[in-house]
């Protein structure tokens, strides 16, 4: 599997994405094309704070990711947030997921950075998944403000 920075040529397939994505079992709210192109923008511009990643076999688009950074005290490291994984349906179920986070402990070393992700608690392939990659529920509750 090839993992690899969106292209501006990759827009309407993360945008089909994402929209499967917020349609799906992963998501609690409802996603908008709106948002799904101020992401792809943000992404294109090369914000140190997010990086969108695609996922290929073979030449085809199998899915991809959405990372976050941001520095965290507590943790004294940079936190990257896996802000959205997503492995389009026919291609589920073939370690894909699995390969992915491999490629992301070996591109950013837990010596240096914490890895963080949220999970609908409805979700229990999701749950089940990240537990047995080592990912534990946090201690805090998340609060947010937009």
């Amino acid at each position: 599997m090839k993992v690899r920075d969106f292209e501006v040529k990759d827009k309407e397939a993360y945008i089909a994405m994402s929209k499967a994505f917020y349609e799906s079992e992963a998501s609690i709210e409802d996603g908008n094309e709106e948002q799904f192109i101020t992401t792809f923008k943000q992404v294109m511009k090369k914000s140190p704070y997010v990086r969108g990643l695609l996922l290929e076999q073979e030449g085809a688009i199998i899915g991809y990711a959405l990372l976050g950074f941001f520095w965290c005290n507590g943790n004294e490291s940079i936190t990257i947030l896996i802000d959205e994984l997503y492995i389009k349906k026919a291609h589920r179920g073939k370690q894909y997921g699995r390969k992915f986070f491999t490629w992301l402990e070996k591109n950013y070393d837990l010596d240096e950075y914490t890895f963080t992700l949220e999970v609908n608690p409805r979700n229990e392939k999701a749950l089940s998944f990240y537990t047995k990659l080592g990912y534990k529920q946090s201690k805090y509750i998340v609060m947010e403000k937009y």
